[in-house]
């Protein structure tokens, strides 16, 4: 036996069935088959006739068959394309319509998507998106590099910029599974590239892509006005105007906010001054200031506890005159004949309420946070009130009932205090604002005018 010549042979069976294992690869039969019947539908009368001859080397694949070792048919693709294929070539009315149908496709704007794998510097999938412009050159619309492939990630990354950049809807023919989108590649594998090759690409591909925008909106702009003649001046100017009236809108009620900016914190009725032609006189039910004689701050209170002593509400002398949290309603003693519109003589006992927190002006023998003399607070409600609510009425002068900017005293009944305020003042929760306290003695600190308010009439005396 010639031991060369059974090595030829063997190696001759070898790569026999090798070849016969490499040409039935699933992959390579299905994408010939497809090339087929896009000349079908695309190519020319003579490569369709050619394809027609042959058609019996396309019936052969409709018995393909490929078993992978697990034992999963990897074939049927094949066998179902070669069968479309030649129902398409069995009947002549079929073949007519799909070749029609390809050549209406083929009139229309077309977008197409494709990919290719990276070798070399950088790894990963670049995907293209191409279209054809007037002229029946192809330009680049966008560009994206990923991953890999995944089904679930269609049209993330190319397609948002290539629906972006086309403005309007198109027949789209998808020739690549578009992966996630490049804010999702950060991690992508590649190799480090010089600064200035990517620096070049990246102003490429910024240039290609800003030129097909721009080509793509000349042309739909041409097209609009072809069909349906230029746009009227108020079609392009109608949101520079919504803009315009919506700022102006805007400034009109910022400045009715700036002239009105404390509506809420006013007074809730006009008030007014002291005239001394028209000596204004105080009754039950009148809503006033009490400014300090001789800081000319005002009585005041806010819904803000004390942080020691009674942690009751806090009063304090305030400098503004506008502020709404100094007004004090003038009520008259329980179980008295006194009504509203009464005037108040001199020794006679009242009560103030605050208008705000509908609590009365309080004191006790708590110590006050700044000097350690009587606290003064705000205390109860419209239906709650103690004789610590007290305060007995001293007119200064010669007067014998209470007019306004008239000089007088409160000297609380329980405590024998006298409503006091000085210049110390408070440095954090009530900044700027001075201690309210009760003295036991008489002091030009004790001294209080009716300043701003609302002042009831004197009522008719029978």
């Amino acid at each position: 036996m010639d031991f060369m010549k059974v090595i030829d042979q063997t190696v001759r069976e070898i790569k026999r069935e090798v070849n016969l294992k490499v040409l039935k690869v699933p992959e390579i039969e299905q994408k010939a088959l497809a090339v087929i019947e896009y000349l079908l539908a695309n190519g020319t009368e003579c490569a369709v006739d050619d394809i027609v001859d042959n058609s019996s080397q396309i019936t052969k694949h409709t018995r393909f068959e490929y078993l992978e070792p697990n034992g999963k048919d990897v074939g049927l693709n094949v066998r179902r394309k070669a069968e479309t294929v030649l129902a398409i070539l069995d009947d002549r009315e079929k073949l007519r319509q799909v070749r029609e149908k390809a050549a209406a496709v083929r009139d229309k704007p077309l977008l197409e998507i494709d990919k290719a794998d990276l070798k070399g510097k950088y790894l990963g999938t670049l995907l293209c998106a191409s279209a054809v412009d007037v002229d029946h050159m192809m330009f680049l619309l966008a560009f994206g590099i990923v991953d890999a492939e995944t089904p679930a990630a269609r049209w993330c990354s190319v397609g948002a910029n290539l629906l972006e950049a086309s403005g309007r809807g198109a027949a789209l023919h998808d020739t690549a599974e578009v992966a996630p989108s490049t804010s999702q590649t950060q991690g992508l594998s590649r190799r480090r590239a010089g600064s200035g090759e990517q620096q070049q690409g990246e102003a490429t591909a910024s240039l290609a892509a800003a030129l097909a925008r721009e080509r793509v909106k000349r042309r739909l702009e041409a097209d609009w006005e072809e069909k349906e003649g230029p746009v009227p001046f108020w079609q392009r100017t109608w949101f520079l105007a919504l803009l315009l009236a919506m700022a102006a809108a805007s400034f009109a009620i910022a400045l009715v906010l700036y002239l009105g900016l404390d509506l809420l914190e006013a007074s809730p009725a006009q008030s007014y001054a002291a005239d001394p032609d028209n000596v204004v006189e105080i009754t039950y039910g009148s809503v006033i200031k009490l400014m300090h004689e001789k800081t000319k701050f005002r009585l005041h209170s806010h819904d803000v506890p004390y942080g020691s002593g009674s942690g009751q509400q806090s009063v304090t002398s305030f400098p503004n005159v506008d502020d709404a949290n100094s007004y004090w309603i003038v009520r008259t003693q329980p179980d008295t004949s006194a009504k509203q519109g009464d005037p108040i003589t001199h020794g006679t006992i009242v009560r103030l309420q605050h208008m705000r927190t509908r609590k009365w002006l309080h004191s006790h023998m708590h110590a006050s946070p700044i000097t350690g003399n009587l606290e003064v607070s705000c205390f109860g409600s419209d239906n709650e009130s103690d004789t610590g609510d007290y305060w007995r009425l001293e007119i200064e002068g010669s007067g014998k009932s209470w007019r306004q900017n008239q000089r007088i005293r409160l000297r609380h009944v329980d405590t024998g205090g006298y409503l006091h305020s000085h210049d110390r003042k408070y440095t954090r929760i009530a900044g700027g604002q001075q201690e309210v306290c009760g003295v036991g003695d008489k002091r030009p600190d004790n001294v209080w005018l009716a300043a701003e308010g609302v002042y009831l009439p004197v009522s008719q005396r029978k």
